[in-house]
């Protein structure tokens, strides 16, 4: 039997490969989009970016850090899925690889 998304148990990982890249792709991009809205310009200079780590003065960055938290987050999926599991073969890295390629042009 195929393993469909109705039949799927929500403990249970389907890999990412059962994915379409435009719905990774669309996932990744509705995820970003809320971020980037919250991010104010002035948030951005280096000026204030510097300061991230002094207590009182975090909050001036928050949703910039934010973004770069979902970025690191994402280059930790592409990463893991590539390389984290030590039974894929050569071509199953390649099909990944692959995968994320296609996902990385619809963004």
């Amino acid at each position: 039997m195929a393993v469909t998304l109705k039949h799927h148990r929500r403990d249970e990982k389907l890999p990412l490969l059962t994915f379409p890249p435009r719905l990774v792709a669309e996932q990744i991009r509705a995820m970003d989009a809320e971020l980037f809205k919250k991010v104010l310009p002035h948030q951005c200079l280096g000026s204030i970016w510097s300061q991230r780590t002094e207590p009182r003065k975090g909050h001036m960055v928050s949703t910039v850090s934010a973004t770069v938290l979902q970025f690191n987050h994402v280059a930790t999926c592409v990463i893991t899925t590539c390389l984290g599991d030590p039974s894929m073969t050569a071509q199953d890295r390649a099909n990944m690889v692959e995968h994320w390629i296609k996902v990385a042009k619809v963004c």
